[in-house]
């Protein structure tokens, strides 16, 4: 599992980490000589869809502060997260094609089990992602290729992880925010029922090949979006 890091100056990788504060509510880190503030701040932090807005720290040392902005940075901005949020909650009609792979499982009644939460799921998201197909919003392509993955798993053990964990609005953000940074994070580890971390474990190509669909055809255009006038207004 890749781990990812802030690249520190050797000069600064000693000198104490502080806020500098930039208005009522927002904040900025910065090194200096100066102790490090002790309680929670909000900060204008760019997140992994390329967007900043005001994240909210809940730190006690330098190494949380670190772990704070790993997460930070490997995870989406409030605007981004909301529309991921208002795309499961699509309602609509419509039939997306696609080619399910047979099952495989240890035993037939896990494989009759993985089938049955596969075709469930198929019925709820084949209407949202006939509706991702149409949209001209790259961060909706980044969605639909995520929901594409997941039903191109062959195994049974992972459709009942599905039911069993609850892959949830949570699961598909960070399974998104996964494809945009292109690896694991330890700070924002995304587990089982994860899609893309399914197909880095059991076959890292298929995951590369969506990553590298992302960013060469997505992350200039999510990150060019201007999710809000403000960060200031945006939430974390």
């Amino acid at each position: 599992m890749n781990q990812c890091y802030l690249p520190v100056d050797s000069k600064q990788q000693n000198a104490p980490l502080h806020f500098k504060k930039l208005s009522d509510t927002g904040f900025t880190i910065v090194n200096s000589g100066e102790p490090m503030a002790a309680n929670h701040h909000g900060a204008p932090t760019k997140r992994v869809c390329a967007h900043t807005d005001i994240f909210t720290y809940h730190y006690r040392n330098k190494g949380g502060l670190r772990s704070d902005l790993n997460y930070a940075h490997a995870t989406l901005c409030g605007a981004c997260s909301q529309k991921v949020k208002d795309w499961l909650a699509f309602q609509g009609k419509g039939f997306h094609k696609l080619e399910l792979p047979k099952l495989q499982g240890r035993t037939p009644g896990l494989i009759n089990w993985g089938n049955r939460v596969r075709i469930e799921r198929l019925r709820t998201l084949g209407p949202l992602m006939s509706h991702l197909q149409a949209s001209s919003d790259p961060l909706a392509t980044v969605v639909l290729k995520v929901l594409e993955l997941m039903f191109q798993v062959p195994s049974a053990s992972y459709w009942v992880d599905v039911e069993k964990q609850n892959y949830s609005l949570y699961s598909l953000q960070g399974d998104v925010a996964l494809l945009l940074r292109g690896s694991q994070c330890r700070d924002n580890p995304q587990r089982s029922p994860s899609v893309v971390g399914f197909w880095m474990e059991a076959r890292p190509i298929v995951a590369q090949e969506a990553i590298a669909f992302v960013r060469d055809n997505l992350k200039a255009s999510i990150a060019a979006q201007v999710p809000s006038s403000d960060p200031e207004n945006a939430s974390a």
